[in-house]
């Protein structure tokens, strides 16, 4: 292969590698049992829990009823494509912790954030807050 050819070959894959990096994902919360945010086992799939501090774009839902649980975030800030609170059974610990969406956050039903914190959104970006019943 000549030299210029495996040049444009090794800027190809490069690109592709990018373009793959930034993969969107979906996360959700598994079961209605309280856990830490950055523990894989705790989200479906767990093969990852959503931070999008390793290169993909998260969209986090907890939306999983049946027992009342907390879901607890710790380890510094959180960057997320989107955060969806839906669930009436969850609440969310900040822990002191910032969430920064880029794509969106909603809050609905009764869902409850807590803990000394904050959730902001970049430019952009749509903050949706609904009652419950």
């Amino acid at each position: 292969m000549s030299r210029s050819m495996w040049l444009l070959a090794a800027v190809g894959s490069a690109v592709g590698m990018s373009s793959i990096a930034q993969a969107q994902l979906n996360r959700a919360w598994a079961a209605p049992t309280s856990g830490l945010w950055r523990s894989a086992a705790n989200w479906s799939p767990n093969t990852s829990f959503p931070d999008n501090l390793d290169g993909n774009q998260y969209n986090a839902l907890l939306a999983v009823a049946g027992n009342a649980y907390t879901v607890s975030l710790t380890g510094g800030p959180l960057p997320l494509r989107r955060l969806d609170v839906t669930s009436v059974d969850v609440e969310l610990d900040l822990g002191g912790n910032t969430i920064t969406v880029s794509n969106g956050f909603l809050i609905s039903g009764q869902g409850l954030i807590s803990g000394h914190g904050r959730i902001q959104s970049v430019a952009g970006a749509s903050m949706e807050f609904r009652g419950g019943k």
